[in-house]
């Protein structure tokens, strides 16, 4: 899971959708593809412990939140994963990761950051409208679900901690059935990388929601959690700090959580 990352302070409010919602700086975007690029580490790391599991056979799916800076967070993590992930000439290469808009990750909506709030359906259709452009250049290390179904397809404004913290947990569920549906018509050697780009209030309740207890950590630009699905009879591994929280069939181990250490030092 991946928070805000740095904003372009010389922007304006697109009147299209008149909310405030930034793009990324320059420095955002380099930040968000070393990120992707540190994810391919980690999924090579993990090819060397499990022979099973092979980088060309993974299947990466982004959700992210339709605020622009996340769209284009989600956008550089692809970019860096598919750079960082390509093989030697004449060995398979990896699967573009494919990027998900979803509306239940996005900003918490309170009056405090807020005037208004704009439909959910517009911006989402203002963030495709703009994939749609740039697709020639997008589709070279990413692909688009155009005909993605929001988990949560509207915004509730003004929304109070409780309602989002509420949001969130309902949107991990959901994408998360989505995803055990689409696990079924994988085949056996293909093994499934799921991202979550949203804000910081976001990470937080995301981590809180698979945990099961509150979470209040300082998220920093980029920074990233891992939570791994462990089966009843397998081991968490991987330096658990938590025991995660029970669902039907095993539960949920966090692994990492709000770190940032792979920016260290990065200027």
């Amino acid at each position: 899971m991946a928070p805000k990352n740095h904003v372009d302070k010389f922007w304006h409010v697109d009147p299209s959708i008149d909310v405030w919602d930034p793009p990324l700086s320059p420095r955002g975007v380099l930040q968000s593809q070393k990120t992707g690029a540190y994810l391919t580490d980690l999924a090579k790391e993990k090819a060397a412990l499990n022979h099973d599991f092979q980088l060309e056979n993974v299947r990466v799916i982004i959700y992210t939140s339709p605020f622009q800076r996340c769209v284009e967070t989600a956008l550089g993590l692809a970019r860096g994963f598919h750079e960082a992930s390509q093989s030697a000439p004449g060995q398979p290469g990896t699967q573009h990761p494919l990027i998900r808009i979803e509306p239940g990750l996005s900003e918490w909506l309170n009056e405090q950051w807020f005037d208004e709030m704009r439909p959910a359906p517009r911006i989402v259709s203002r963030r495709l409208q703009e994939l749609a452009v740039a697709n020639a250049q997008v589709s070279r290390y990413a692909a688009i679900d155009w005909g993605y179904k929001p988990a949560e397809p509207h915004f509730s404004f003004p929304e109070p901690f409780h309602t989002m913290l509420a949001r969130f947990n309902s949107t991990r569920r959901r994408v998360l059935e989505t995803l055990r549906r689409e696990t079924e018509d994988m085949n056996g050697d293909e093994d499934m990388v799921v991202v979550w780009v949203t804000h910081g209030a976001g990470v937080n309740a995301l981590l809180e929601s698979f945990k099961g207890e509150p979470t209040v950590l300082e998220t920093d630009y980029c920074c990233l959690s891992k939570i791994k699905w462990v089966g009843k009879d397998e081991e968490a591994g991987g330096g658990r700090r938590w025991g995660g929280k029970g669902e039907e069939g095993g539960r949920w181990v966090v692994q990492m959580e709000a770190d940032d250490k792979h920016l260290k030092g990065f200027e």
